[in-house]
């Protein structure tokens, strides 16, 4: 805690004397420390921290700060760039996010009642099963926001395109047991060349190959599966697959980072063989449903598990 309060103490320095004159980035091994116009983000190891500004460039006290054990928020977020943090199951009642960047954020569970999000940049942000009961959403942007059992009740939603949510569950659960894996992917003795797969739902943060906490959770179920003495002599591919939206290219790429990123985890986090275990990149060349809608795109989103059977 010496070295998180040391850096807080530099944050607020920071914040002081750039206010919104100009921007400083500060980069040491393990640190990363970045202090402009929205305020002063502090990263390291398992800890984020950010500082906004005030209008007056003056030093402002709030501070998100998360940790791998803890999570805590003060309530003043406006013109704070948050892209992909996570405020799963927080309590924000009444917070100001106005102006805020909250791109790809999980906001899964937070109680954020009479919140004030205007102007705020909520595409791709995870909002399941928050509740907004009397926030202000006045022009915000809520593209390929996930909106599963969302409380909007009460709320004001002046300029804002409900339409462009995803509204609906996918028909692929959300988490998979390592029983259901280890159960699709064991090969029938009676037919011993015949591939096996499943299809699931690893989350990443939004364009990006880094696991989201329920992402990992997921890799840890995949994990103990692949460690089971029934699949323990098969040769697994890890697949990754995206929809249609961006360049192929880029998708082919994403969806090849995240798929190794997912071997990666196996191997140097669980110590499963390197032999056993290879990975590749799909991009939006197998879609198992239409990119035409939502639901559609978030199925063809997907990290698949080939069991290619026992190793010659």
């Amino acid at each position: 805690m010496k070295n998180i309060s040391a850096l807080l103490a530099l944050a607020i320095v920071a914040n002081a004397s750039l206010g919104h004159a100009q921007t400083t980035v500060i980069d040491v091994p393990g640190v990363h420390l970045d202090s402009g116009k929205g305020g002063t983000t502090i990263v390291v190891p398992g800890v984020q921290m950010h500082v906004p500004n005030t209008e007056t460039g003056q030093v402002n006290s709030s501070v998100i700060m998360t940790t791998n054990d803890t999570k805590s928020a003060s309530s003043d977020f406006v013109n704070a760039n948050l892209s992909g943090m996570d405020f799963s199951s927080q309590k924000l009642s009444g917070a100001d996010f106005t102006n805020a960047v909250l791109v790809g954020a999980n906001f899964q569970g937070a109680d954020l009642s009479g919140a004030d999000f205007t102007n705020a940049d909520l595409s791709g942000a995870n909002l399941t099963n928050a509740n907004f009961s009397g926030a202000d959403l006045t022009n915000a942007n809520l593209k390929q926001a996930i909106a599963v059992n969302t409380r909007f009740d009460g709320a004001t939603l002046t300029n804002v395109d409900m339409g462009v949510m995803i509204k609906t569950e996918s028909a692929r659960p959300s988490f998979t047991s390592a029983t259901e894996i280890k159960r699709s992917l064991k090969i029938d003795p009676s037919r011993p060349n015949e591939k096996r797969k499943i299809d699931l739902t690893v989350n990443f943060d939004f364009n990006s190959d880094k696991l989201t906490k329920d992402g990992a959770l997921q890799v840890k179920e995949i994990a103990a599966a692949l460690a089971d003495e029934s699949l323990g002599q098969s040769h697994i591919i890890v697949e990754g697959h995206t929809d249609n939206v961006g360049s192929d290219a880029y998708n082919e790429k994403l969806s090849d980072r995240r798929a190794k990123r997912v071997m990666k985890t196996l191997l140097e986090e669980y110590r499963l063989s390197p032999e056993r275990i290879s990975a590749r990149g799909m991009g939006e060349t197998q879609p198992i449903a239409s990119n035409e809608s939502d639901i559609g795109r978030a199925q063809n989103r997907r990290v698949t598990l080939v069991n290619l059977g026992k190793r010659d």
